[in-house]
């Protein structure tokens, strides 16, 4: 048991990891570099961390602050800042933008990751896991949250211009579909009017 605890607090120290007290954390440190995340919650921020496996998934970070959570057999990403990649074990791929978050599940019956689309960090549920796990004074939290909340608002921004983006990409998809639809019964009719016009001079014309 007291190996168990010093594994913790020398992980903890040596990727400068703040973990919040829980029992079914279950984090193993591999080199300086590189770590296993298997489930509970842990807020990682080590500049030379470049890479964090996870029973459904691999993220490939640089200079990241990201937190992983798990819950109903999912993993849930929140990238605060730096670069995080999410890579699934079906092999589709990711970019996490800071302030996004991303939940990642096991392999369907299809063969098929469960991957939502990433969208803005749920922010009061985030707060509450920050809030718990903080450990600087009220002050500190909340000058810090109140920059983060800037940092969200302006994802919150993005997801609606990427949103945006895509509903005006589908419309024009649509809108080609209809010309090309157009355009195909166009050239059906001048076709059936040259087969009438041919047949009509092969039998009147002659």
């Amino acid at each position: 048991m007291r190996f168990i605890h010093f594994l913790l607090f020398f992980i903890s120290f040596t990727l400068e990891v703040r973990v919040k007290a829980n029992p079914d954390l279950n984090l193993h440190e591999i080199s300086s570099e590189k770590v296993i995340f298997l489930k509970g919650f842990v807020h990682l921020q080590n500049e030379k961390l470049q890479q964090i496996d996870t029973v459904y998934g691999t993220l490939y970070v640089d200079h990241a602050d990201v937190w992983l959570i798990t819950k109903d057999d999912k993993i849930t990403i929140r990238s605060i800042s730096g670069k995080v990649n999410v890579q699934a074990r079906d092999g589709q791929k990711i970019t996490l933008d800071n302030g996004f978050q991303v939940t990642l599940g096991a392999v369907t019956e299809e063969g098929k990751s469960w991957l939502e689309i990433p969208r803005p960090i749920d922010l009061e549920d985030h707060l509450k896991f920050w809030k718990n796990d903080f450990k600087g004074s009220k002050e500190e939290f909340k000058n810090q949250a109140a920059a983060f909340k800037e940092n969200w608002k302006r994802a919150v921004e993005l997801s609606a211009q990427i949103y945006q983006k895509n509903a005006n990409r589908h419309l024009a998809s649509i809108a080609e579909e209809e010309e090309q639809k157009k355009e195909r019964a166009r050239v059906e009719i001048i076709k059936k009017n040259t087969i009438r016009k041919t047949f009509y001079q092969k039998v009147f014309e002659r």
